[in-house]
This record gives C-alpha cells, sequence and structure tokens, in this order.
C-alpha cells in the first residue's frame, strides 16, 4: 500500500486597499488577493451569526486588479461588519 500525503496551503488573505464614504453617504471599500482564487464578501449587524446567516453582498474571482465594491445599501444601517472570505 502505498500512502500519498498532499499538503494544502490556504488562499492569502485579501488585502483591503482603502474605503471611503462615497457623496449620498454609502460606503466604497476597496480590496486585493492572489490571482485566481474566488472571493464572497459578505455584511451583518450581528457579528455572532454564523457566517450562512450573513447577507452576500457580492462575489468573483481575484484577477491581476483589485475589486471596488460600492455598498448602495449601507444608509439603511447604523453599523454593520464586513467579511471577506477567499475560497
Amino acid at each position: 500500500m502505498q500512502l500519498v500525503v498532499t499538503a494544502v496551503a490556504p488562499p492569502e488573505p485579501p488585502q483591503i486597499g482603502g474605503f471611503s464614504k462615497l457623496g449620498d453617504s454609502n460606503f466604497s471599500l476597496a480590496f486585493t488577493g492572489a490571482f485566481g482564487p474566488s472571493y464572497s464578501m459578505r455584511a451583518s449587524t450581528n457579528v455572532a451569526l454564523p457566517v450562512a446567516g450573513w447577507t452576500i453582498m457580492g462575489s468573483g474571482t481575484f484577477g491581476s486588479g483589485g475589486v471596488i465594491h460600492d455598498d448602495l445599501a449601507a444608509t439603511n444601517y447604523l453599523q454593520r461588519s464586513i467579511l471577506i472570505s477567499v475560497h
């Protein structure tokens, strides 16, 4: 019998490039990641919720440029947390 062990490194975490308040008081977030992996961006007003209960704000695949996400619902919340997951 032959045993083959394969080690898989976790994906590189995303890097926040910047954030800003838009003219209409909404929120813009810029971030980057290693070329190739997919990502999802979620938001919640309750960080204690399981991730599956967070609202998906967007998803995609990291390319050669960064991602800019404008949260046009930000004015509907006093506060909420954002989670960027790399898959």
